[in-house]
């Protein structure tokens, strides 16, 4: 992952956390202070996907980019806190730890913290290469917790979740 890549991402997160609570239109998107070109996928995104804490996608792409620039994961580790994601206004999720780069470790920590909602199959192989994994690597582990091991299911097609 270079600098760019998460700089970029991190980015798209800090607008999405900008529009929180906005009305989905162009002029509330703009006044909370999401930058102009993003404010149409912004809209978008939103109209398609439920809402979700952006802190654990943080929390990954800042441990890629440390991972990618040699700093060592237990350096970043002290500096971080322990991340939820929200599934309903109550309750709160602790996310797994993706303990390194495996694409396989990232696809179960995200299907294994997100509270059983489905995870399209582009945002698991995404969250695989925001960690460090060549996107055929990320497809691969996708396919083989599905197929081989059983671990994850795919009720929809495109979209995945932990089986059991």
């Amino acid at each position: 992952m270079d600098g760019g890549s998460a700089d970029a991402t991190l980015r798209r997160l800090e607008a999405y956390d900008s529009s929180q609570g906005e009305e989905l239109s162009e002029e509330s998107m703009r006044k909370a202070g999401v930058p102009e070109d993003l404010v149409d996928g912004l809209i978008k995104s939103k109209e398609h996907y439920a809402e979700f804490d952006t802190e654990a996608y943080r929390v990954w792409i800042l441990k890629a980019l440390s991972r990618a620039l040699g700093s060592s994961e237990e350096d970043l580790d002290t500096d971080l806190e322990p991340v939820g994601i929200e599934t309903a206004p109550v309750e709160q999720i602790e996310v797994q730890s993706t303990g390194g780069g495996d694409p396989r470790d990232v696809i179960l920590g995200i299907l294994g913290s997100n509270g059983g909602e489905l995870v399209e199959y582009e945002d698991l192989v995404g969250a695989c290469i925001s960690a460090g994994s060549s996107r055929e690597d990320a497809e691969n582990a996708v396919m083989g917790p599905k197929d081989d091991t059983m671990e994850i299911s795919e009720p929809k097609f495109g979209f995945f979740s932990i089986s059991g």
